[in-house]
C-alpha cells in the first residue's frame, strides 16, 4: 500500500479508516490546536465585482482556537481512542504540541 494523506475532519476520516486499517498503521502524526486564544480569519479581496460602500475586502473566519481544558481534553480523547484502534501493536504516534497544551497533558 502507498502512503496516503487525507484532508478533512480527522475524527470522521479515522472513523472511516477503521474498517480497512484497524491495527495496521505504523505511524500517525497529529497537529492538534494549540489553544492560542485567537480566531483565525482569512482576508478576501474582491476583484471585478460591484461593491457598495468603501470596502473592497472582507474577512472569512477559518477556525477558532479558543478552548477550555475540558473541551480540549474531550477533543483529544476522542481522537486518541481512534488512533489507538488504528495503530499496529508496534505503531507509534507523534503529537505536535506547544507549551500551552503540553502543560495540559503533563508533557508531550
Amino acid at each position: 500500500m502507498r502512503n496516503k494523506i487525507y484532508w478533512g475532519d480527522n475524527l470522521q476520516v479515522m472513523s472511516n479508516l477503521l474498517k480497512d486499517f484497524r491495527g495496521k498503521i505504523d505511524l500517525m502524526y497529529i497537529d492538534p490546536p494549540f489553544d492560542s486564544k485567537a480566531d483565525y480569519k482569512k482576508r478576501i479581496q474582491l476583484k471585478g465585482a460591484a461593491v457598495t460602500g468603501d470596502r473592497s475586502a472582507f474577512e472569512e473566519k477559518q477556525y477558532n482556537d479558543i478552548w477550555t481544558n475540558d473541551e480540549y481534553l474531550q477533543f483529544m480523547y476522542e481522537r486518541l481512542v481512534l488512533i489507538r484502534e488504528l495503530l499496529a501493536d508496534t505503531g507509534s504516534i507523534w503529537v505536535h504540541c506547544d507549551w500551552r497544551k503540553a502543560i495540559t497533558f503533563g508533557s508531550c
